[in-house]
């Protein structure tokens, strides 16, 4: 592998696990808004 490659596979992975964490949030944000605090 060359440099240009692995700094690539490094970027992938490291947009990759943003858009898991920006969708988790997303989806507490849709929980948080449905959840019925009138337990």
């Amino acid at each position: 592998m060359t440099m240009e490659e692995d700094y690539a596979a490094i970027k992938r992975k490291k947009v990759e696990a943003r858009r898991m964490l920006e969708d988790v949030l997303e989806a507490a944000k849709e929980r948080r808004a449905t959840f019925n605090w009138t337990l």
